[in-house]
């Protein structure tokens, strides 16, 4: 970041190059719309880049990368009406190769199911579920990013996995 703030265009490159993906990974994740995600993520850079002056060398890059991430993508989150469901690909439920067509059909619903019950969490339970069980943050870097005490991570994140249950329970409890 130091090399950044000197004006070294080389060392934001390879920055962006390095922390891209992992950014429309987390802003796709937040948000449900890739469009949306590379945007919100191209805009997460120009900020970083804007407010190199402010980051402070003993700070987690990491941390300072998201904190900017999250912003951006709860205003984009608050100016779109769009409700689609989370990626296959973020759903860590993983096909088997030997797994037989009806395997192969009950792993999707799974997936739907799930995408589902994430999509209709209030915003802070999405958003800590997101952050713990898919970009697997620690608790005490979930506190730092959001703001908020390990204590309220921990109330946040038991409210939500049991809330995730319930609608799943629900939505197989239909079938």
């Amino acid at each position: 970041m130091m090399q950044i703030a000197s004006g070294d265009v080389d060392a934001f490159e390879s920055l962006v190059y390095h922390y891209q993906n992992k950014a429309i990974k987390f802003c796709y994740a937040q948000l449900n719309d890739y469009h949306l995600a590379e945007e919100v993520s191209q805009e997460t850079f120009l900020r970083l880049y804007k407010s190199v002056k402010h980051y402070r060398p003993e700070g987690n890059l990491n941390g300072f990368l998201y904190k900017i991430m999250l912003n951006l993508c709860r205003n984009a989150y608050k100016k779109t009406t769009r409700n689609k469901p989370v990626s296959d690909e973020l759903i860590n439920i993983n096909k088997s190769e030997d797994s037989s067509p009806l395997q192969t059909m009950e792993v999707q619903e799974s997936k739907m199911a799930v995408r589902s019950a994430i999509d209709k969490l209030p915003a802070k339970y999405r958003e800590i579920i997101i952050l713990r069980e898919l970009e697997e943050l620690k608790y005490d870097a979930i506190a730092k990013l959001l703001q908020i005490s390990l204590d309220e991570v921990k109330v946040r994140l038991f409210r939500a996995r049991k809330q995730l249950n319930e609608l799943l329970e629900a939505t197989i409890g239909k079938e």
